[in-house]
């Protein structure tokens, strides 16, 4: 066997090496009766093995299980892998342990909860005889059950962030943010554990024995990783079958890092597959190609050659090995390029990635949610209220835009590979112009399956217009669930910040734990949510208006004005909706005569959102006066006022945004308007013109609509705004609003203990420098004068002791003298704790205004 021969073996193995890791976490390793650290591979399967013979409880899929159990077997020639140990499990960390070290309760929940993420360390220590290398490898299960959502995010709109090294890594999800803490939490029990676990994976990581391995969806986790923690830069990433990172976090990546560096990171990535597995495409751009520097493809003969078998097939992590007749267990063999699938999924990938982060959310979101729900039976890991509305808006406008962009991709692809085998004597001028050079062309089961898709999509418009009917219904149900949310929390803040007696955890730790912080977290969030999803709803049904406005125009002048994709979609789809997706109305004949000139839908379920915005505005409006000011900030409390004055300077930001963007929108249909009807002016619409009537009754109707969403959510805009100056007030120095003057309680602040007998301080509501340092000087005069009278009491001592003839009993100097000792003690203890306190207090403030001014609010 010669060099490079011998180098390709050991190669294989280390794949294989990984492979044999991702699988295990394929079987439900938190559910085993196995030790929660240091268990082998060979207990494990062994475990899964008793397990899935006893009724199979856990769902074991047979094919990961009798893949492990061969590669444990002698003549598999990787046997000794059994022996490798698994550590550091995220899903058995302590959470009380993680929250101590920065980590927030709900983050502390989604890193333990395997539903959610699943990463362990895996350590090999023995024989490299078999080509099974001694090291530690970081591993990153694939999307587990309650995360198939996250996918979406990961990819598209990306709700998380991460800070290392003063850096904010913004384009990543928020189940990535958990797996960067869990990540950050096993380097550093890695780093400062005395076990002799830590010191084997500090010794192989000194000696570059150190890789990063991940199947799917926690290939991407891994390869984040690797991009945002320095000590694993230069280590060895592989991922199999694994999507790759958006073009915006391979921006950020670069922004931080410099594109020299970030190319050297690329270079240690390797990326293997199935020919026709589709995941991986997801992330490629044809600009950049993959991020992933070093590609392999492995043919997949047992889905080729298996008619029930479904494209999703090919990504299953067992599919890379092959167990041949021998027992022995290999690679599946390498192919020089990727299957049709896969080259349809990087097109797929490429149009997605053109679009703006918030539209390819639209698509992807209900994608995801779709498996979800029906392939992983869960919901996803934790959504809140305003999540499931943003969804459920996405859902309706979802499969009117997935199946033409998928068509009009299966025309990019085949177009480019025909050209490539028949060169045109010019590139087609549009998409259009493919479809007819195209037509007929298609391979026969293409055709139909585009065929069926047509089909499917006209089955489902029954589907979507009764489900308009329920949408339409809605508000109602909304408006009294919100308005009696919004009316609980209000009381709830009301008597947090009134009740002394509650004392929340301190900030840095959980950043629900401020009374202050919770209010914001779920009523401003909450009620600032719904006039963002209002406005977006708005924006939509603008842009859907004005296809409609300029549709009809189209029937009457029978023209064009549609884009390329549009005339794409309008000569080949009689099942797609071009101009409203939820009628379904557009098609090769125009509008049925009945729709042609009504409202579109869209408008009116923006105005059903607005109708449940306009309910929380008049909810409010009633429980101002019994709530309002909701937080009395005493004079000099610096910390909690510039607190108040972040989140007012943001949340009025958001507010002024989501306006704006209110005009933006109403400009654009008044504009379209004009256009369409070719008037110069909107009055022009109340006159009348032969053969134009229809149209301008249809552009009146739309704009009236327009203008009453628009004026609900203008208000409810201004009672928000008006609500935010209107939450915090400033307390006067020495007195409570009109109430009697309230001194600074030295004594009945110290002595109040918190209910979990942490030692987290207290008084983020709001503590006054300035009557706590009196108080100080106070109990300093007080400890001196209790010197001053033990003294004297001395002195009187010694007195009494010279009298000859008055017996006098020293019993009543003595507990006189106790009691004065015991409030001098007590009076040095206040200053000291008092002290304490306000250097905590100060070292916070001075880092969270530090922290405050870093934040640009634009």
């Amino acid at each position: 066997m010669n060099t490079k021969e011998n180098e390709s073996g050991i190669r294989e193995k280390e794949y294989i090496q990984q492979v044999v890791y991702n699988e295990v976490l394929y079987l439900p390793v938190p559910k085993l009766k196995i030790k929660k650290q240091g268990a082998t591979i060979s207990d494990i399967v062994k475990e899964a093995r008793i397990s899935y013979d006893n009724g199979n409880p856990y769902n074991i899929d047979i094919n990961d299980l009798t893949l492990l159990e061969a590669c444990l077997k002698e003549e598999s020639g990787i046997s000794d892998i059994g022996n490798a140990t698994i550590h550091y499990a995220s899903f058995n960390k302590n959470t009380n342990d993680l929250i101590a070290h920065g980590v927030t309760r709900q983050e502390a929940d989604s890193i333990t909860d395997a539903k959610a993420i699943s990463a362990v360390v895996f350590i090999y220590k023995g024989s490299e005889r078999q080509g099974i290398k001694e090291g530690v490898s970081m591993v990153f299960r694939g999307t587990p059950r309650a995360a198939w959502s996250d996918n979406a995010n990961m990819e598209s709109d990306c709700t998380g962030h991460f800070q290392k090294d003063g850096f904010t890594y913004e384009r990543i999800s928020s189940l990535d943010r958990a797996s960067l803490l869990n990540v950050q939490d096993t380097l550093r029990q890695i780093e400062e554990g005395d076990d002799e676990t830590a010191r084997v994976c500090r010794q192989f990581m000194q000696e570059n024995k150190l890789a990063l391995s991940a199947h799917s969806q926690g290939g991407k986790r891994a390869v984040t990783a690797k991009g945002v923690f320095p000590e694993l830069q230069n280590t060895r990433c592989y991922v199999f079958d694994a999507p790759g990172i958006p073009p915006e976090h391979w921006d950020e990546l670069v922004q931080h890092w410099g594109a020299e560096k970030v190319e050297e990171m690329r270079n240690d990535i390797y990326s293997i597959y199935a020919d026709n597995d589709i995941v991986h495409g997801i992330g490629y751009t044809e600009q950049r190609g993959y991020f992933a520097r070093n590609q392999m493809a492995l043919d997949v003969p047992e889905v080729d050659n298996d008619r029930n078998a479904n494209v999703m097939a090919y990504h299953y992590a067992f599919r890379l090995l092959h167990i041949d007749g021998d027992g022995s267990v290999r690679l599946q063999e390498k192919v020089e390029k990727e299957g049709n699938w896969a080259e349809y999924a990087k097109v797929v990938s490429d149009e997605l990635m053109k679009l703006p982060p918030d539209k390819r959310a639209d698509l992807m979101h209900p994608t995801m949610a779709l498996i979800q729900v029906f392939h992983a039976n869960s919901l996803p890991h934790n959504y809140n209220f305003i999540e499931h509305i943003k969804l459920g808006g996405r859902t309706m406008k979802f499969l009117p835009d997935i199946i033409p962009l998928l068509h009009f991709s299966a025309y990019r692809y085949y177009s480019e590979s025909y050209s490539k085998e028949h060169p045109l004597e010019r590139w087609p001028a549009g998409a259009g112009e493919i479809v007819l050079k195209l037509k007929g062309m298609l391979p026969k089961d293409i055709q139909n399956g585009l065929n069926e898709a047509g089909d499917a999509w006209n089955k489902s418009l029954g589907f979507y217009r009764e489900g308009i009917g329920c949408v339409i219904g809605l508000p109602g149900v909304l408006s009294r669930s919100m308005s009696k949310f919004i009316v609980e929390k209000l009381e709830a803040t009301k008597q947090l910040a009134d009740n002394d007696s509650i004392r929340p955890n301190s900030f840095y730790r959980d950043e629900g734990g401020l009374p202050m912080i919770r209010h914001d977290q779920t009523f401003n969030r909450c009620t600032i949510g719904m006039l963002q999803f209002g406005i977006e709803a708005y924006s939509e049904a603008i842009t859907g208006a004005c296809d409609w406005v300029k549709s009809a125009w189209m029937n009457v002048t029978q023209a064009y004005y549609l884009d390329d994709y549009r005339v794409f979609c309008n000569l080949n789809y009689p099942f797609k909706s071009v101009s409203d997706p939820i009628s379904g109305c557009m098609s090769r004949g125009g509008y049925p005569g009945l729709l042609r000139f009504q409202a579109p839908p869209s408008l009116a379920l923006s105005k059903n959102v607005a109708y449940v915005c306009r309910s929380v505005d008049q909810t409010i409006g009633s429980c101002e006066e019994s709530c309002y000011p909701l937080f009395w900030i005493p004079a000099g409390a610096q910390y909690p006022w510039k607190l108040a004055e972040l989140l007012r300077k943001q949340h009025t930001a958001e507010i002024q945004a989501g306006v704006d963007g209110l005009k933006r929108d109403k400009a654009v249909l008044e504009s379209c308007i004009l256009e369409a009807c070719g008037i110069s002016t909107l009055e022009e619409l109340k006159s009348d013109v032969p053969g134009k009537r229809p149209l301008f009754a249809l552009a009146k109707r739309v704009l009236y609509d327009a203008r009453e969403t628009e004026e609900i959510l203008l208000h409810y805009a201004a009672r928000l705004e008006k609500g935010l100056q209107a939450q915090f007030a400033l307390l006067p120095a020495g007195s409570a609003a009109g109430e009697t003057e309230k001194l600074f309680d030295t004594e009945g602040f110290l002595a109040k203990e918190p209910a979990d007998n942490s030692s987290t301080y207290r008084g983020e509501v709001g503590i006054s420098y300035a009557d706590a340092g009196a108080s100080m000087q106070d109990c300093e005069e007080k400890a001196l004068q209790c010197n001053y009278i033990i003294s004297d009491i001395g002195e009187l001592r010694h007195t009494l002791s010279g009298l000859r003839y008055v017996s006098v009993s020293h019993d009543g100097l003595d507990e006189m003298t106790g009691i004065i000792n015991r409030w001098r003690a007590q009076q040095l203890h206040h200053r000291e704790a008092l002290g304490s306190y306000m250097r905590c207090c100060q070292e916070a403030e001075a880092a969270f205004c530090e922290r405050c001014n870093r934040i640009a609010v634009n």
